[in-house]
């Protein structure tokens, strides 16, 4: 083959393998180009998505601050309120309380006035039916407070003082005695406890040994009842004749005798009466019978009431502390 041939299809080959490079170069440079306006516009589109994200999530901000701010304003008016209920109930609840308290109060006062009108009216009633019929109507109340105190030595007669049983008897009664029992009215025979005594004025407080609640007599108080021509009478067990009842007045109203006051009647009273109670016409002791002049008649005598309650108080306060 000659070399002009041979140079020819060089030549051809070298023009046909150029156009195919520049082709291909073409071809690669449009891709790039479209490429490129893709990336460009996908670039555009990412940012407007960013901005439009953002402009959400500024509003959702915004939104959220709004609702916080509103939620804020509505604790503080909520807590306003609360305080301002709580404030109205304790102002009501101490209105009431004062309420309460003045009622009760009023209440008391009413109860006390009702209780003393009661008393009143009781111990007037009392009075009526005494000055009507005598002491018989309050013996049946009476006797039930008095006892029989029998012992190994004798017997003697005791009056109940407080609703635990506690009875107060003449020291004389019980003195040197080994065994003794108490008889209540229903003539039921109790057990002896002894509490305490005093000699000097022939006192002695004793107990029913079981517990119970029974029946007491109180003392009186008023030096206005306790006066000279006063009715009186004696309740013991005379001669051992149980729950027996005799009548007098009393003769002075306070004789002192070694120290001791008494009252002086002439209610008549024999072994047996030691130890009772002399009872004027409202059912309370003005006395506890002890003894008689001896040789003469209508000439007893009882420890004063406000020396045998003294004297009672103080033995079963120091027994009891």
């Amino acid at each position: 083959m000659s070399e002009k041939i041979v140079l020819g299809i060089v030549l051809i080959l070298t023009v046909a393998i150029g156009a195919i490079g520049y082709y291909q170069y073409i071809s690669f440079e449009n891709i790039r180009t479209t490429q490129a306006a893709q990336y460009q516009s996908f670039q555009q589109s990412l940012q407007k998505t960013q901005d439009e994200l953002h402009g959400n999530i500024d509003s959702l901000d915004k939104l959220l601050q709004n609702e916080i701010h509103k939620t804020a304003v509505l604790e503080q008016e909520l807590t306003g309120k609360v305080s301002t209920v709580e404030q109205a109930v304790n102002l009501t609840r101490k209105e009431n309380e004062r309420s309460l308290n003045v009622l009760s109060s009023q209440l008391e006062k009413v109860e006390q006035t009702s209780t003393e009108k009661i008393s009143t009216l009781e111990e007037q009633l009392k009075n009526v039916r005494i000055t009507n019929k005598d002491f018989s109507a309050i013996i049946k109340d009476v006797i039930k407070t008095v006892v029989s105190v029998k012992t190994d030595k004798g017997i003697g007669s005791g009056v109940i003082i407080d609703s635990r049983g506690y009875v107060l008897t003449n020291f004389h009664v019980i003195s040197g005695a080994a065994k003794a029992a108490i008889i209540t009215y229903d003539k039921q025979a109790h057990p002896v406890k002894l509490i305490g005594t005093h000699e000097a004025t022939d006192l002695a407080v004793i107990q029913i040994a079981e517990e119970g609640s029974y029946s007491a007599l109180d003392f009186e108080t008023r030096d206005a009842r306790i006066e000279v021509g006063a009715k009186v009478v004696a309740v013991g067990n005379p001669g051992g004749l149980e729950f027996s009842v005799t009548e007098g007045i009393i003769s002075n109203a306070e004789r002192t005798i070694n120290d001791v006051a008494y009252i002086q009647h002439d209610v008549p009273i024999n072994p047996g009466n030691s130890g009772g109670p002399l009872v004027n016409i409202q059912g309370n002791i003005v006395g506890i019978n002890t003894q008689k002049r001896e040789g003469f008649e209508g000439v007893g005598f009882a420890i004063h009431a406000k020396v045998a309650e003294a004297i009672s108080r103080e033995i079963i306060l120091q027994a009891t502390q």
